[in-house]
Order: C-alpha cells, then sequence, then structure tokens
C-alpha cells in the first residue's frame, strides 16, 4: 500500500517536469539556441546533479532577479539525470 502513493507521487512529479521540460525547450528553441544547448547539456551531463546543487546554493541571490520558483524547477531538472535526458530528447525532436 505505501509502494502505490510513493508511486503515484513520481508519476505527478514526472508529470509536473515534464510540463517544465516542454516549456524550457520551446523558450530555448525559439531563441535559435537548440543546438547549442544540447551540445552543452551533452558536455555537462556528468555535472548536472552539481549544476542543481549550486543553482540551490545561489538562489538566495538569484530570488531578485528570478522568481525563486523558477529556480527550484530548474535545480530539480538538473539533478534528475533522467530529466536531463527527456531535455535533450525534446530539444533535438524540435517543435
Amino acid at each position: 500500500m505505501g509502494q502505490e502513493g510513493t508511486t503515484a507521487v513520481s508519476a505527478d512529479n514526472h508529470t509536473a517536469q515534464d510540463e517544465v521540460i516542454r516549456k524550457l525547450a520551446a523558450e530555448i528553441r525559439s531563441r535559435g539556441l537548440a543546438a547549442p544547448t544540447v551540445l552543452f547539456l551533452e558536455c555537462y551531463r556528468p555535472f548536472s546533479y552539481l549544476g542543481g546543487q549550486f543553482l540551490y546554493l545561489v538562489q538566495p541571490l538569484l530570488s531578485s532577479l528570478v522568481d525563486s520558483a523558477v529556480v527550484d524547477r530548474l535545480a530539480e531538472l538538473l539533478d534528475d539525470g533522467e530529466a536531463v535526458d527527456r531535455l535533450i530528447r525534446c530539444l533535438e525532436a524540435g517543435p
């Protein structure tokens, strides 16, 4: 019974993360930066967890420039290696 609840929460988080990935990919493509972003993410993939942790560290500084919820979602995305892979696939797939 405990695992069913965990699975439901995980599925909800995955769905929310997919929405963030789609929005982020659309914004990157609209700026014409899909190819450089894919290249950067492919090179950066082994360090994505550290990047997420770094965003958590500098979040108080960034909160004056960007909504802290945006920083949280980006940090969560970088913490999850699968999410980085999904972002790369989304960018490669195109619009």
